[in-house]
Formats: structure tokens, sequence, C-alpha cells
């Protein structure tokens, strides 16, 4: 009878236990429900006040848009708003002589049928446009024109017509681009004058400002300095590499001109009948005395 009494409060007391289990796991569930509500409402909030934060800024850039466009309205002697400062004539007048330059070399280009340039190679073997040959062609092409008597068998004389048109008024087109070319080369010239002047002042100032030790100007100094120190290379100083085809080119003209002293020895290295290997030493000095060019040439066999 006693053990059947101690199962039963066995029983009751795990029964018991269970139920409270059960309260509590109820509790924890519906604490977490309120704090994830609580997290919801929390997460709403920051989004409205995000929402009204960019509302607020998009509220002060439509004020200062507002103001912008009010002040637009307002203009100029000239007529421009007076929120734009008003144009530059000679900023104006290069963007369009730029613009119209290169619309010009596009058609010019595409009229004649080329964009290429002649080498160098290929402008000397050119006769060379000369007033004397100009003087020259215009007064063949009257004498032709005048006496037909005297041309030469199935020579074209319309055709050396229009040559001798495209000739006068390619000259005429020359001889203007080059007085453009002198006016915008003079323009050039003097707007880099003044702004090597103003880079100066302003070089200036970062030397006074690096020798009072002015925290963040030497870095700044030495940016600017770089451009004062290159080191050209001496006449009498030998070179640390072999010169170069156009090098030995130009001090062989001024050796034989008499426009620079030295001299220059090739050596024939392997000698053949053509071909081999050659070693030029070449010590060209410019000219400090008259005297006479000495050019020697060895070759060892």
């Amino acid at each position: 009878m006693s053990q059947k009494i101690v199962k039963k409060a066995t029983v009751g007391s795990q029964s018991a236990k269970r139920n409270a289990k059960k309260s509590t796991s109820k509790a924890q569930s519906a604490e977490s429900k309120a704090q994830s509500a609580e997290s919801k409402v929390q997460s709403v909030e920051s989004r409205i006040e995000h929402h009204l934060a960019e509302l607020s800024s998009l509220n002060s850039e439509l004020c200062a848009l507002n103001s912008v466009l009010c002040r637009s309205n307002e203009q100029h002697a000239d007529g421009t708003p007076a929120s734009i400062p008003p144009p530059n004539p000679v900023m104006a007048a290069l963007i369009t002589a730029i613009t119209a330059v290169e619309n010009g070399l596009t058609q010019f280009s595409t009229a004649i049928g080329t964009d290429e340039f002649l080498t160098g190679r290929e402008r000397k073997r050119l006769i060379g446009v000369r007033s004397r040959n100009y003087g020259f062609i215009n007064k063949s092409f009257e004498i032709a024109y005048d006496h037909p008597d005297f041309v030469p068998p199935l020579f074209d004389l319309n055709g050396m017509a229009t040559t001798v048109g495209i000739l006068a008024k390619s000259r005429m087109l020359t001889e203007l681009l080059g007085r453009f070319y002198r006016l915008v080369d003079d323009l050039h010239l003097t707007t880099c004058d003044v702004a090597f002047r103003d880079a100066l002042r302003i070089y200036g100032n970062l030397r006074e400002l690096n020798r009072g030790r002015v925290p963040g100007a030497d870095v700044l100094f030495q940016q600017l300095r770089q451009y004062f120190t290159l080191r050209r290379r001496r006449p009498d100083e030998e070179e640390s590499t072999p010169p170069t085809q156009h090098q030995l080119e130009l001090d062989f003209e001024r050796l034989t001109h008499g426009k620079a002293d030295g001299e220059m020895t090739v050596k024939h290295v392997s000698p053949h009948v053509t071909g081999g290997l050659h070693e030029v030493v070449d010590d060209v000095r410019p000219r400090r005395s008259r005297g006479s060019a000495e050019i020697k040439v060895q070759s060892e066999e």
C-alpha cells in the first residue's frame, strides 16, 4: 500500500515539473514575441527617421536649386546669365578655330583622296617650290598656250592648265596658313610666357615655405624643383652610349662645313667588298676657333 502511495506521489511531482516547464516555455515564447514586436517597431521607426532625413536633404537641395534659378534670371550687360561668367573672347575664338580646322582638315583630306604625309626622303626627291620655279612654270604654260604649234606631241595642255590652277590655289592656301600659323604661334608664345611667370611665382612661394620648414611644403617643392635640376651633357664629356646615326650625320655635316672642331674616325673591322662591321669614334666639339676640319677614315685589312 505504501509503494502505491509513493508511486502516485512521484508521478504527481513529475507531472508538476512538466507543467512548470510548459509554463516557463510559454512565458519565454511570449517574451520573445514581445521582443520581436518591439524590434519591428524600432526598425519601422528607424526607417521613418531615415526617410525623413532624405526628405529634408532633398528639400535643402531644391531650395538651393531654386536660388540658383533665381540668380540665373539676372543677366549681365551683354545678356548672359549672371550665374554664368561672361565668355572669354580669346578662348571662344580658339575653340571656334580648332573646330573649323578639324572640319576643314577632314574635308580636305577626303577631297584630295589621301591623309598621309610625305616622308623626309620623299620630299627630298621632289622639286622644291621656289619662286624661280613658279616663274618658270607659269612662263612655260603661257608659251605653250599662246603657241600650241610648239607644244610636244601628245601633250595634255588642258591637264597642265588644271595642274597650274591647283598650284596657284595651293600656294595661296599655303601663304594663308603660314600667316595663320604665325598668328597662332605668337599667341602660343605670349600665353606660355605669362603662364610660365605665374608658375614661377608658385615655385618661389613654395621655395620660401620650404625654407621656413612649413609642413607639407617640401614634397610639393620637390615636385617642381625637378624641372630645374635636369643635367645636360657638356660638349667635352664622353657619351655613355654610342652616338646614333642621326647624331653622326649632324657631326659629319658640322665638320665638313667647318662649324665644329674635332675628328671623326671610322674603322672598318671586318672589311669586305660590301658590308662589314664599322667602329665609329666620334669626337666633335663646338667650334671655338677657326680652323680646317679633319676627317680620318681608316680601314684595317
